[in-house]
């Protein structure tokens, strides 16, 4: 999506690999582009997935930003069409069709990353019980308080449950976050199926 991606792909781990991305007009820009870049650049194709067709517009202060094309409309992504999603930092909800297209991804045993605050349409959706994650820390005790584990690491990578489960505190922690995500996801797409076993975590 920047100059970066647009100049060509620098590897092969997602190769043959479509990732949705979920956003909301008004979305985080770092939490947003940074992921994406790096998906693009491990050879993933990546899919923005908003409220509406159009345009989102991303920004991380006020009067600034950039405005992006949105590919698929929420009301319109079916879990089928991919192999991963990435809730950035700011996304829509909650609503119906949120809740529909993440718990689709767990039932089906596909990887999902989030970061910031994007846990707490997780917690909305009840898919936080039995796992390990972070998030901004003020979602924490909600977290827990659903059966989750909360861990203040910048991210955390859970295999005890039905999928990947990757997350992160926030903007501080999206270089760590973006490292994780293309070695996690690559590391569980390769075997066409979810792991299981023990979460782990990555600290700084």
């Amino acid at each position: 999506m920047n100059a970066m991606a647009q100049a060509g792909q620098t590897g092969d781990k997602l190769a043959g690999r479509t990732v949705a991305f979920l956003v909301r007009d008004g979305g985080a820009q770092a939490e947003t582009l940074q992921p994406w870049d790096a998906v693009a650049l491990a050879g993933g194709r990546t899919v923005l997935v908003g409220p509406e067709r159009g345009e989102a517009h991303l920004s991380d202060e006020p009067g600034a930003g950039l405005r992006v094309p949105v590919d698929t409309a929420l009301a319109e992504a079916h879990e089928a069409d991919f192999d991963a999603l990435v809730l950035p930092d700011d996304v829509p909800g909650p609503e119906p069709d949120v809740t529909r297209f993440l718990t689709a991804f767990f039932l089906a045993g596909k990887p999902i990353a989030a970061a910031g605050r994007a846990p707490r349409l997780l917690l909305e959706a009840d898919l936080v019980q039995d796992r390990m994650l972070t998030s901004a820390p003020e979602l924490g005790p909600e977290l827990e308080g659903a059966g989750g584990t909360w861990h203040d690491y910048p991210v955390v990578a859970c295999h005890n449950g039905p999928n990947l489960l990757l997350t992160a505190r926030g903007a501080q922690d999206v270089p760590a976050f973006c490292d994780a995500l293309v070695d996690e996801f690559a590391a569980v797409l390769a075997q066409h199926r979810p792991q299981r076993g023990m979460a782990a975590t990555t600290r700084s």
